[in-house]
């Protein structure tokens, strides 16, 4: 851990495969600096941060969907029926159910509650990523 040469910054390095960075960067508002007691707080979090981390890493992702099957599971997630999404997309029912029967393959369900309930799950997950660097 060591200061970025900014005022009240700090960078907290993880372990990470070569050729790879993981870090916590850490900012304190208008006030005193990071001092020699918050650095000590932060070495003592740094192997559960890391822990946390490579949890994360490990975690199970959401396949990829095409456009047009997140144009499907976006209406389902909205209550539409397979027609009322064959009218919307300009596309057949037979079409409609296609989709559906591939986004039930890649997220591994079997419902069009488990589809969406498997996106919002992912949705709220890529959120959290992005408050962890």
């Amino acid at each position: 851990m060591r200061p970025l040469g900014r005022e009240r910054e700090l960078k907290m390095w993880l372990p990470a495969p070569p050729g790879h960075a993981r870090y916590f960067e850490l900012e304190r508002g208008p006030g005193p600096d990071f001092d020699e007691r918050d650095r000590s707080f932060l070495s003592l979090l740094r192997p559960h941060l890391a822990r946390v981390r490579m949890r994360w890493e490990r975690r199970p992702r959401l396949p990829s969907l095409t456009e047009r099957e997140l144009d499907v599971l976006v209406l389902v997630a909205q209550g539409l029926t397979n027609r009322q999404i064959s009218r919307r997309l300009f596309i057949s029912p037979a079409t409609v159910r296609t989709h559906l029967e591939h986004i039930y393959d890649k997220l591994g369900v079997r419902s069009r509650a488990g589809a969406v309930g498997a996106a919002f799950r992912n949705a709220s997950e890529r959120a959290a990523s992005k408050s962890v660097r």
